[in-house]
């Protein structure tokens, strides 16, 4: 990319790009590529691993590089790297704020606008409950989330967001299950399905069809004589065992002394 179209981009003049250019260290123009170290060090990420990894998994347009030594390093363009960070579905993988140059920070931060990624654990502290009751959320489709190693909650998205607890429940209807419903819920439950495998087979979420399956098993421990909705056989619950009587603890222990 020529130093003309990078001023357009930044909207700065020609000669404060080629200045930040030669402060940050950067290639001219005419070498156009960047491995995955440079990548790393433009970002500020802390591994090149991870530049690498964007490359392999195609979030940073690249291909593998000549040799060097018994490797072939992973290689972008700059062009690639500009169309990476203008790409709003990738914005959750860096920090702006951990941009090295100076240029590229600021239009990087005019870009996303004050658009903010929140940890679960912020999203907890603010909503006042623990992380597991975010990460449910999560994982039932309540509340939206990105993943980088760990969920990330865009800041827009937890505005005007009541949870589930907090809402009003007038004029919902409840679906219950139906037998139906309860022997595919066993089959699948048998068979080794997960928790979110079973709620997308049967429309449902993780919660509701965990739920359901342990009343469900709670019945099946019910005293004999009751039945199970899918008719399955209930388990027979044995009565506990009773305790020895004393004088035969007593003799045990007795006996225990004098073999040792």
């Amino acid at each position: 990319m020529s130093y003309e179209a990078i001023a357009r981009r930044l909207g700065r003049s020609v000669n404060a790009v080629i200045l930040a250019r030669k402060r940050s260290g950067l290639r001219p123009a005419s070498r156009r590529y960047l491995n995955a170290t440079q990548v790393a060090g433009i970002m500020g990420l802390s591994c090149s691993q991870i530049a690498s990894r964007w490359i392999k998994r195609g979030y940073l347009r690249g291909k593998r590089g000549p040799h060097w030594g018994h490797y072939r390093q992973w290689q972008t363009t700059e062009e690639g790297l500009w169309a990476f960070i203008e790409n709003e579905s990738h914005w959750h993988r860096w920090e702006p704020e951990h941009i090295t140059d100076l240029a590229l920070r600021e239009w990087a931060l005019e870009l996303r606008d004050g658009v903010r990624f929140l940890t679960t654990g912020e999203v907890a502290w603010r909503c006042c409950v623990d992380v597991g009751t975010v990460n449910g959320w999560i994982h039932g489709g309540v509340l939206p989330a990105v993943r980088r190693q760990n969920w990330l909650v865009r800041e827009s998205d937890l505005e005007g967001f009541i949870p589930p607890n907090q809402r009003s429940k007038v004029g919902m209807t409840q679906i219950r299950f139906t037998p139906e419903e309860d022997a595919r819920l066993w089959a699948l439950r048998d068979g080794g399905a997960t928790w979110t495998e079973i709620a997308d087979a049967l429309g449902r979420n993780t919660s509701s069809v965990a739920g359901r399956y342990q009343r469900l098993a709670e019945r099946e421990a019910a005293p004999r004589g009751l039945r199970a909705p899918t008719g399955r056989p209930l388990a027979v619950r044995r009565a506990p065992r009773a305790a020895a009587p004393y004088p035969l603890i007593a003799f045990c222990h007795l006996a225990r002394r004098h073999l040792s």
